[in-house]
């Protein structure tokens, strides 16, 4: 475990952690630009000598600012989780094929995320007699962004618990980590 200092944590502090001819997890916790950008730094110029793969359970914002190099990241393989992938804009699924030729444009995570979840909710009720039903089947679904995994709440109702784990590529494209 390395602790940072002044908001900062340098090559030499994580050097010291690093296994050579080893597979290197590092998972990174912070909201802090700073933090986030100095780790990320370091953690790539030890990544030209060592196997590192940085992971966060917290994909906040931070993560997105221009401060931190995305190809620091797709070098070291950044994993975090996620409700919904991205979808292949180089394949092809009749849903966004339908809406790019009826609206001239790739449809937006929200409309990706409405049609997945009417689909999964009627193609639920079509299968068995009601959600409830489904949701004790422990049935996990996926369709073109999203995948449900129903879980009852204690007051009432259902959340969905389903997540992905994705993973920046070295050419910055995103994957479903297997």
């Amino acid at each position: 475990m390395v602790i940072p200092g002044e908001n900062n944590i340098t090559e030499g502090a994580l050097s010291t952690s690093i296994l050579k001819d080893k597979d290197n997890w590092v998972i990174l916790e912070s909201e802090s630009v700073g933090l986030l950008s100095s780790a990320t730094s370091a953690l790539n110029r030890l990544a030209r000598g060592n196997r590192i793969t940085l992971f966060t359970t917290n994909r906040n914002a931070s993560f997105q600012s221009n401060i931190l190099s995305n190809e620091h990241l797709g070098r070291l393989s950044f994993h975090f989780p996620s409700e919904y992938r991205e979808f292949n804009e180089t394949g092809s699924d009749t849903f966004v094929d339908a809406y790019k030729e009826k609206y001239g444009v790739l449809p937006n995570n929200y409309t990706v995320r409405g049609y997945d979840l009417t689909l999964d909710v009627l193609l639920r009720l079509g299968a068995m007699s009601s959600l409830e039903e489904s949701v004790r089947a422990n049935v996990i679904t996926e369709y073109v962004e999203n995948k449900f995994a129903y879980r009852p709440k204690s007051n009432g109702g259902f959340y969905n618990d389903a997540v992905y784990i994705m993973h920046y590529n070295n050419d910055l494209t995103l994957s479903v980590a297997r």
